[in-house]
């Protein structure tokens, strides 16, 4: 049974995150492109209780005691966290057992429902996702559940950033020649700009998409769109900073790490501090035990679970 807790890991945005995951691999109401867990069998907007609370509270509980300390609980993982109807209950339980900030991680697809904003508002950051404002770039590069609309996401995420009293970053994720020409642009940047956000976070595809024709915008370009977007915009680069205080190449460390995204070698030696060659050898050896499989993806070669 995969951990429902995982970490603490590094992150680029939340510096050392203890993650949590509360819904099954790959259940989310999106199927988009350039998803680094690959693709969404069935897109769905059913909300339930995926898992259930007191598992997670219990788990929760051991690692923060067990160290070392996060900077941020944070709702993330395999799927749309808030597909699951017990997330408000958990965010609450856990502010009760540490003083820990919690974020969650969403792609804001289900803002518009009221009891989903009234989840979201327990927790102290909240980072939705907005990759685009006419509908047929929304279809191609998020290829969502059916019933979903754009205009009505737009709204939902209007309406939580009015209500919300934590702090908000709203990530934005551009695909070359899918949601970058100047109209879509536009759109994303007048959205933004009318919204109660602290920051305005642009990322593009830099792991193995679900779908090898996503292409990252090119560096120059990216910086050309954060000037485009203003002060609080600002590009996401892969975290390489500090790591946890783990000692030795142990194989839980690496799925942990593996779990939040596909990694290189060297990427997983410098956010767990593990000399590069303890790492190739663990990876050798998960390798042939089926434990992890290898992809590459613009020359490079990126692990990831083997599920």
């Amino acid at each position: 049974m995969r951990d429902l807790v995982f970490g603490p890991v590094p992150s680029r945005r939340l510096g050392l995150s203890l993650g949590v995951d509360i819904i099954p691999l790959k259940t989310c109401s999106y199927n988009c492109i350039y998803c680094q867990i690959g693709r969404t069998p069935r897109p769905t907007v059913e909300r339930k209780i995926y898992v259930e609370p007191e598992p997670i509270l219990q788990a929760v509980k051991e690692a923060v005691e067990r160290g070392p300390k996060p900077d941020y609980v944070t709702f993330s993982g395999s799927g749309e966290p808030t597909l699951n109807s017990a997330l408000g209950e958990m965010i609450r339980k856990i502010k009760g057992i540490t003083e820990i900030p919690v974020a969650v991680i969403t792609n804001g697809s289900l803002l518009w429902m009221e009891e989903v904003r009234r989840d979201l508002s327990e927790a102290d950051l909240v980072m939705p996702s907005l990759d685009a404002v006419s509908e047929g770039v929304f279809r191609r590069i998020n290829r969502a559940a059916s019933g979903l609309r754009i205009e009505a996401i737009v709204d939902g995420l209007k309406r939580f950033c009015e209500e919300f009293d934590g702090k908000i970053w709203l990530e934005i994720m551009l695909v070359d020649g899918v949601n970058t020409s100047i109209e879509e642009l536009n759109g994303l940047k007048e959205i933004a700009l009318s919204l109660k956000l602290d920051r305005i976070q642009l990322n593009t595809v830099v792991r193995p998409p679900a779908e090898r024709w996503a292409r990252a915008v090119p560096k120059t370009r990216m910086e050309e769109i954060r000037r485009f977007f203003g002060p609080k915009a600002e590009v996401i680069a892969d975290y390489v900073g500090k790591a946890p205080k783990i000692h030795g190449a142990a194989e839980a460390n690496i799925l942990n790490v593996l779990r939040r995204h596909p990694c290189t070698a060297e990427e997983i030696s410098d956010s767990l501090g593990i000399p590069i060659g303890q790492v190739n050898d663990r990876l050798r050896s998960m390798l042939r035990r089926e434990i992890v499989r290898e992809i590459s993806h613009e020359g490079k070669t990126y692990f990831l679970p083997r599920e």
